[in-house]
């Protein structure tokens, strides 16, 4: 686990916000077509007035005498704001580690300056295509894309560590491949969106001819993930499906309270200055221009005690990959379906080709393949030929089954005991709880993905984790009654 990590778990438990986000504004220079919260001017003018960089700064020295150590200045488009560099330049002066989310458009000479002297944790710019036409389908800015580029080639030069968010619709998914080889070609760090939140913040309608389906969504996290994941990711990816295939999904009385940091541990304050627990939970907030923040922040981990999933996401075998939340089940219903659909399409569709599975491709082109977005029907390959692919954790023998991929393992593979189950009946990534028997004679009971996933466990007597008085135990078992089992 990271210090970072760690520092936001242990500020949970103990209601410390340790982490702040800034909305310095709601107004954007770009159009685009999905936002949660941008506004025009006159939009912003008809429903508050944006905090000033003092009325910031103010709230920023409140909220690092409360514990806040990490803050993210975000809008809207925050470099907007003509003040930006003394707010940024005065957080930084606090002691506080910062970073930034900005479309890359208003990044000039001065405000890398800024960022220089005081070096960010990162600099999060969203890229939403690979040509000034998708720029203008998506933003409404044909110039956006040189633009951003431009803002990510400064902040690079400067040596100020950039990652590329991006989140794709209808009209920028085509784009995914480019966008992708574009931050490998720079050796920038990439993570896609794989939830739009609805413009809830805004009092616009979406525009919902740009969303696509759930299960469009779900074979591009796949693909996004065939792109981007290194083999290690792959691995443990693979572990966490494995474990949702052969689990089923158990009834609940009652929902998960929600589980997340916000309102514990982090905190969300808008452009005019209303203390969240999160941006994407509007009616959960106070407001800070009648109470100071320490005042606003004192038992708003109550509020979110009360906050819970549906009883329905509790016990889905899914919820280990699944990204829901509270904010999203209060924005998209309870429990969400969008989400439900996009995780089956997800775990089905996963197009990677590697030595733990089948493949999911396509038989005829005997490759890796990217969707295609014309075609929805369940039985079509994503490359447009018909296939009739085999499930990726069915064991299948000589293919993707314990004694194909572990030969070493299934030869400890305790035939005597496992009766009709054999090495190749299951896959390396079975969560069966089996026997085995090592090279000395040791026997013991396991489950098998702990001995083929990242823990790589074997034996435990040889592995010095018995002790003495208790190796007897697994060197004869037909002796005794009780077995030990791990």
């Amino acid at each position: 686990m990271n210090i970072k990590k760690y520092a936001f778990q242990k500020a949970a438990i103990n209601h410390i916000p340790v982490s702040g986000t800034f909305e310095l504004t709601p107004r954007c220079n770009l159009s685009c077509e999905m936002c949660y919260i941008r506004m025009s001017p006159a939009e912003e003018a008809m429903l508050g007035t944006e905090l000033t960089a003092e009325q910031w700064l103010s709230l920023g020295k409140q909220a690092v005498a409360a514990g806040m150590i990490y803050l993210l200045l975000t809008g809207g488009e925050p470099l907007l704001r003509p003040d930006f560099t003394d707010i940024y330049t005065g957080m930084a002066e606090m002691g506080v580690i910062l970073s930034m989310n900005t479309n890359g458009t208003c990044v000039d000479e001065k405000i890398v300056r800024c960022l220089a002297e005081h070096p960010p944790e990162k600099v999060n710019v969203t890229l939403y295509g690979a040509s000034s036409d998708t720029y203008q389908r998506v933003c409404g800015s044909a110039s956006g894309y040189e633009a951003a580029l431009r803002g990510i080639a400064l902040l690079k030069e400067a040596g100020i560590p950039v990652c590329i968010n991006t989140t794709f619709t209808r009209h920028n998914a085509t784009d995914m491949e480019k966008i992708v080889s574009y931050a490998k070609e720079n050796r920038i760090p990439i993570r896609m969106t794989s939830y739009l939140f609805p413009p809830l913040r805004c009092g616009r309608e979406a525009a919902s001819d740009c969303f696509l389906l759930p299960e469009e969504y779900g074979r591009l996290g796949a693909a996004f993930d065939l792109l981007t994941m290194n083999e290690e990711q792959k691995k443990r990816r693979m572990d966490i499906l494995a474990r949702i295939r052969e689990q089923t999904d158990l009834p609940t009385a009652e929902g998960k309270a929600a589980s997340c940091t916000a309102g514990r541990g982090a905190f969300w304050i808008t452009w005019d200055g209303r203390l969240l627990p999160c941006g994407m939970l509007p009616e959960l907030g106070s407001s800070l221009t009648q109470d100071g923040f320490a005042e606003a922040w004192h038992g708003m981990d109550q509020i979110m005690d009360a906050q819970f999933l549906p009883a329905k996401c509790g016990g889905c075998a899914k919820k280990l990959l699944c990204p829901v939340c509270v904010a999203v089940t209060q924005s998209a219903g309870e429990p969400p379906e969008a989400l439900c659909r996009y995780c089956e399409s997800y775990v089905r569709d996963l197009p990677w080709q590697d030595r733990y599975r089948l493949p999911i491709g396509c038989a005829p082109c005997n490759r890796d393949i990217l969707p295609r977005w014309h075609e929805h029907e369940p039985q079509t390959a994503m490359c447009g030929h018909f296939c009739s692919a085999t499930t990726p954790f069915a064991a299948v023998s000589g293919e993707n089954d314990l004694s194909t991929i572990f030969p070493d393992l299934a030869a400890e593979w305790n035939n005597a005991r496992n009766g009709s189950l054999k090495p190749d009946h299951v896959t390396p990534y079975s969560n069966k709880k089996v026997w085995w028997q090592c090279s000395m004679g040791h026997v013991w009971k396991s489950v098998i993905y702990p001995r083929t996933g990242a823990q790589q466990c074997g034996c435990p007597v040889c592995a010095g984790k018995v002790s003495t008085t208790h190796v007897r135990r697994y060197a004869q078992l037909d002796e005794i009654r009780t077995f030990t089992e791990l």
